[in-house]
């Protein structure tokens, strides 16, 4: 329940500040770096800015004005003003894109064909433009099937780069007692 007299959680910051904020502090630790992938997929549905511009939008121009080359990142599932934000900064910066797909997106491989095809198209890109990344999250990808996995991906040999991402860290920490230091099992080997 909220307050009295209040509807609804009044938020501590506006999306205004809060991407001003996470940018500047953002900048900080990367200027140095070649490129980077930047992925805005936690922020895809929110509002508009005061300026009416969206936040994947200002946050690609905060980059844009610090020089730091980023490389836009999308999926199969993000919103349509998302993948015109990640289409317009593929046109004017001409290093094209990261396409993230999550197990999931694997488990339908025979339409993913059909559903990348519909991207590139979107995108008016081929597959040599892309960095494909497939994340598996922390869900460590059986040894025996990821190269069979790997080998029933679409265009193969013709991505940009091709990266296989997964994190043996627990997706939560509940089996772990609080205040106390315990040795989780890994995973990956």
């Amino acid at each position: 329940t909220y307050p009295p007299g209040q509807d609804e959680p009044v938020l501590a910051k506006t999306i205004d500040k809060h991407i001003a904020a996470t940018t500047k502090a953002f900048l900080k630790s990367i200027t140095a770096l070649p490129s980077l992938f930047v992925d805005a997929l936690y922020i895809e549905t929110e509002n508009e800015l005061e300026d009416g511009s969206s936040p994947i939008d200002a946050i690609f121009e905060s980059f844009r004005a610090a020089k730091v080359p980023f490389i836009p990142t999308l999926g199969l599932d993000r919103v349509e003003d998302y993948v015109d934000s990640v289409k317009s900064a593929m046109q004017k910066d001409k290093r094209g894109c990261c396409l993230r797909l999550w197990e999931s997106d694997l488990e339908g491989i025979a339409e993913l064909g059909d559903q990348l095809k519909s991207l590139f198209k979107t995108l008016d890109v081929t597959p040599d433009d892309i960095d494909l990344l497939i994340d598996f999250g922390p869900k460590v990808p059986a040894k025996a099937a990821l190269p069979y996995m790997i080998d029933a991906l679409p265009w193969l040999i013709d991505w940009r780069t091709l990266t296989v991402a997964s994190s043996s860290f627990p997706p939560d920490m509940t089996s772990v007692g609080q205040n106390k230091i315990e040795e989780l099992e890994r995973e990956e080997w």
